[in-house]
């Protein structure tokens, strides 16, 4: 059977045969011109030929013996051997020089390491993360540099996203009034932050002031990431709508805030882990996993010091 730049003979398993065949390639390379490569050459015995037979043919030919000929048409860990290794010989002589380097550079899996896990592949330490998601939808979105998506001003920052950006400005100039301007764009985020909950800007609204912006900064963040992601924008009166839509209407609460340090969390941390050890899917827990027990009574104890 003759291939473009191949070719293959068929013959039965005896030395008289054998013969044939090196006749035949004589024959070959002498009216060609050709040599016969004795490193792509192989020879491919079916099932029923025994051991013996196939070690005295495979002597008198001189070429390498292979289990497989053709197109691979096998699982991956048909080709791996018990030590985890390649097992070149069945592939080594069909697939190209180049593709075989590729795949000397892979890692192949060993059942002493462990079942596999999920791995978040855009944070280096495998964890899930907002910032690691966002960085990835910004890369996605061909914005792999720090300028603000938005503007393409200034390099973004928390600050910058939530309010010296022109899109946030749009919105927190149409809510504080002029003459708080000013301080308003001056502070550095934190203390922007506590002054805007304690208003210390001495904005006057019929709603309390840390509540409209606490509406307003979810809102910007909201149509910040509407506007790279989605390419969804609204312009500046649906805006100012839609924050006071969401403004909550003033009442006698008594609110307090605490602050727990990581420390004194563990519990959030150990359940935002848990998923990379399950299965891929949706998994519903009836009752407290097991190992938040101890946990739990960790940050109870911490938080009580």
């Amino acid at each position: 059977m003759f291939f473009t730049d191949d070719l293959m003979l068929f013959c039965e398993v005896s030395e008289d045969q054998v013969g044939v065949v090196i006749r035949v390639l004589d024959n070959f390379c002498r009216r060609s011109g050709e040599k016969v490569s004795k490193a792509k050459t192989v020879v491919y015995f079916s099932s029923n030929v025994n051991n013996r037979d196939r070690r005295n043919i495979s002597s008198h030919l001189g070429f390498t013996v292979v289990q497989l000929l053709g197109n691979i048409d096998a699982k991956v860990s048909e080709f791996v051997t018990e030590n985890g290794s390649c097992n070149w010989e069945l592939f080594a002589h069909i697939v190209p020089h180049e593709q075989l380097l590729q795949i000397a550079a892979i890692y192949l899996p060993r059942a002493e390491e462990g079942d596999d896990k999920v791995y978040w592949a855009f944070s280096n330490s495998g964890y899930f993360s907002i910032k690691s998601a966002y960085n990835m939808l910004r890369k996605e979105n061909n914005h792999e540099n720090d300028s603000c998506c938005r503007c393409h001003r200034e390099t973004e920052s928390e600050l910058h996203a939530l309010r010296d950006c022109t899109f946030a400005r749009q919105v927190w100039n149409k809510l504080v009034p002029k003459e708080a301007r000013l301080r308003f764009y001056s502070l550095e985020l934190k203390e922007w932050t506590a002054k805007n909950i304690s208003n210390d800007f001495g904005i006057a609204r019929d709603v309390e002031w840390k509540l409209v912006y606490r509406v307003a900064v979810s809102s910007i963040w909201l149509w910040r990431n509407q506007g790279i992601f989605k390419g969804i924008e609204i312009d500046g009166v649906c805006k100012l709508e839609e924050i006071r839509r969401r403004e909550i209407p003033q009442r006698n609460w008594q609110v307090s805030i605490k602050r727990i340090f990581r420390e004194a969390n563990q519990a959030a941390d150990k359940l935002a882990k848990m998923p990379t050890a399950l299965p891929v899917g949706l998994h519903i827990f009836r009752a407290q996993p097991r190992d938040l027990d101890q946990v739990i009574i960790n940050d109870v104890s911490m938080d009580a010091t």
